[in-house]
């Protein structure tokens, strides 16, 4: 084992979880499992580890904005309301990460072209209409 990928990814293969704490803490379950050689390789290399887990998470946190910014043109386009856009959000909050960048790159296809397309948002719409 050498870098933070392969230790991890050696970890993970075998069942562990590692987790990060605010605290910058390292959390490994079931720790009792640990062999000598994979706590020496954490202890070692835990800077490191700390700080790829923080990029995995700053990218994370950074696609899941997206995503939830996304979606909330989808519900500007289908005039959703308030529980239908929290709804909306926890949905994407909740999906798992392997899916979120499929379905941030079908929100982004479908609803960023909308509006150049000249098909306003159903919000849009009626306020026009409305408005006659």
């Amino acid at each position: 084992m050498s870098g933070p990928q392969s230790i991890l990814s050696d970890l993970w293969a075998q069942g562990f979880t590692v987790d990060l704490t605010e605290d910058r803490r390292l959390l490994v379950h079931p720790a009792s499992s640990l062999h000598d050689r994979q706590r020496e390789a954490l202890r070692a290399h835990k800077r490191e580890i700390v700080s790829y887990l923080e990029a995995c998470q700053a990218r994370s946190k950074r696609l899941q904005d997206e995503l939830i910014h996304a979606a909330m043109r989808a519900c500007d386009y289908w005039g959703d309301g308030p529980e239908q856009r929290e709804e909306m959000r926890q949905d994407c909050i909740n999906i798992p990460d392997e899916l979120k960048p499929q379905l941030l790159q079908y929100f982004q296809a479908t609803y960023r072209g909308a509006e150049s397309e000249g098909i306003a948002p159903v919000t849009n719409q009626l306020l026009s209409t409305n408005a006659r």
